[in-house]
């Protein structure tokens, strides 16, 4: 019996160390597991607060650089002041009905609206211009089924040499102003 208990006393001091060990290991593990969540925490907090530093530093570049093109996209001399009297009657008489921005006639109105005529750039007023003169020479302008339909429409020899040399002088003046 004696000799049972001898080696029941280091089996008892084995299975402390053992559990010593064990609980030792369990903290070491737990200390990690708390610094790998809590490092994973401040990285999500720190990666949020990245993103949303740069969403608002895109946000407030756009707006810097959208208030700069703005700010230097001046309106150039509009097209109304300087159209003389016989050539806005022209207009009003054979092209505003379909080429203004309340039209029906949504290809006529793509093409070419002349109450927007005021609010283009310069290069796309010379292109305006030129495309007026070229389908006025070219008779394409008012259609030939339009003017069947409406024949007081219809542009005399005179009243085209008035639209044509117009839109020349205009896009000459424009092409000088802009060169």
């Amino acid at each position: 019996m004696i000799m049972g208990e001898f080696h029941m006393i280091p089996l008892k001091i084995n299975n402390y160390n053992y559990m010593k060990r064990a609980w030792q290991k369990l903290a070491h593990r737990r200390i990690i597991i708390e610094r790998v969540t809590s490092n994973t925490f401040e990285n999500k907090h720190y990666n949020e607060m990245k993103k949303k530093t740069f969403i608002s530093a895109v946000a407030i570049l756009f707006l810097i650089v959208s208030t700069a093109v703005f700010a230097t996209d001046k309106p150039t001399k509009t097209t109304t002041q300087t159209m003389p009297d016989n050539v806005k009657a022209i207009v009003k008489k054979s092209c505003f009905g379909c080429h203004n921005s309340n039209s029906k006639n949504e290809d006529a109105k793509e093409e070419l609206s002349f109450d927007k005529l005021d609010g283009l750039s310069a290069m796309k007023k010379i292109s305006a211009f030129k495309h007026i003169g070229e389908t006025v020479e070219e008779n394409e302008m008012p259609p030939k089924k339009f003017v069947e339909k409406y024949p007081d429409k219809k542009l005399t020899n005179e009243e085209k040499q008035t639209l044509i040399s117009w839109a020349k002088k205009e896009a000459e003046a424009l092409v000088k102003k802009k060169f």
